[in-house]
């Protein structure tokens, strides 16, 4: 995400099908006085188990080995 923020010139949020967030990082970062983009993609999709998925993937590519 922290090159996302660096390179692009606009990034779009889409959750559930619709758009929360749309803009420069630095207007979204202004907008919603989040520091970065990862807690900013967070809040607006309320996406937080990133260790229980991540611990499935693990999980899942030791059977695979």
């Amino acid at each position: 995400m922290e090159v996302v923020e660096k390179i692009s010139d606009r990034i779009l949020i889409i959750n559930d099908g619709n758009v929360v967030a749309d803009g420069d990082f630095e207007t979204l970062k202004v907008n919603s006085s989040v520091l970065n983009l990862e807690v900013l993609f967070n809040q607006l999709t309320g996406f937080d188990n990133h260790t229980e998925l991540a611990q499935e993937i693990i999980l899942a590519m030791n059977e695979e080995v």
